[in-house]
């Protein structure tokens, strides 16, 4: 194995333990990225905050309520379509999402591989993009509020999930670049 040779020391072959190559060498290390965990905790609250926020009017004599009021009152009905019960599990979807969100700017804070936590917190922002343009294409048939009616400042809720889609998507990608 590691013959002598004119020129010096024998060769290193076989040496124990087999190391990998490290790759190139980061000048900083992993840290905190409080700027992403703004951006999610913000998204986050927003999401929430749509759960208790009176703005989708729902039944016959339009009463504005809650998100959580909406949810169980489309969820009660008996004979519901199934645009009623993707509206429903949207408006739930929509405060699950913003609970990660927040979660995910807590983990955001820790110095950490940020990349799956971007990725977890994009994939966040893709279900309240998709609920928000659902409440746009079927708010007339579901929570009986025309697309325009629902873009007025009387519904702030349908904002406040579109401005929390926004502001993950922000956090998210922010999250990945830095890493």
């Amino acid at each position: 194995m590691g013959h002598p040779t004119p020129s010096g020391p024998p060769a290193a072959i076989g040496r124990w333990p087999v190391t990998s190559d490290p790759g190139p060498v980061s000048r900083r290390g992993v840290r905190a990225d409080p700027v992403s965990a703004v951006f999610l905790m913000l998204s986050g609250l927003a999401a929430l905050v749509t759960w208790f926020v009176s703005s989708y009017p729902v039944g016959n004599p339009l009463i504005s309520q809650s998100g959580s009021k909406t949810y169980h009152d489309l969820r009660g009905l008996v004979d519901s379509s199934v645009s009623y019960e993707l509206t429903a599990l949207g408006m739930l979807a929509v405060t699950v999402c913003g609970g990660a969100l927040v979660l995910l700017a807590a983990a955001v804070m820790l110095p950490v591989n940020h990349r799956p936590l971007a990725a977890a917190a994009m994939m966040l922002s893709v279900i309240l993009t998709a609920v928000a343009l659902w409440l746009l294409v079927k708010g007339r048939e579901v929570v009986n509020i025309e697309a325009a009616e629902l873009l007025s400042l009387d519904h702030p809720a349908w904002f406040l999930i579109a401005g929390a889609a926004i502001l993950g998507w922000v956090g998210g990608v922010r999250a990945l670049v830095v890493g």
